[in-house]
């Protein structure tokens, strides 16, 4: 919901500025990070994945500010429109899953998809499952 009242209080010519912005910002921050780094590895989330019990917005009404930060991650790579791969890396003290993101160039899926099935193949991590 916040989220929601957000938008609704975004002026449209900021709207406008940052669609704009979209042509320069991917180019330039492409330019600037892969002529250091072949590959971005960050995480999915910066928290662990929230429970049933604890993304129940009646018993907890404060779990809608926490899922604003659960996009803190992809957000800024979905924006860019670079292509972006999530892989399983293990299971969270709660037993849910987590993973991590690997981004990489435009048009560059190709390599995602093999350093993600190298980590796969590496690690075994697609064969387990949580204890219930």
């Amino acid at each position: 919901m916040d989220s929601l009242i957000a938008g609704l209080t975004t002026p449209a010519t900021r709207y406008i500025q940052a669609l704009n912005l979209r042509g320069q910002v991917p180019d330039q921050f492409v330019e600037a990070v892969f002529q250091k780094a072949d590959v971005l590895h960050i995480p999915v989330m910066i928290t662990p994945v929230p429970t049933l019990a604890e993304s129940n917005l009646a018993a907890n009404p404060g779990f809608s500010a926490f899922i604003a930060t659960m996009g803190h991650c992809t957000r800024p790579i979905n924006y860019l429109g670079l292509p972006a791969l999530s892989v399983p890396c293990g299971f969270t003290k709660s037993g849910l899953p987590t993973s991590f993101q690997l981004v990489e160039r435009p048009f560059d899926e190709s390599t995602l998809y093999r350093l993600g099935h190298s980590y796969e193949r590496e690690t075994g991590w697609t064969e387990l499952a949580p204890e219930l």
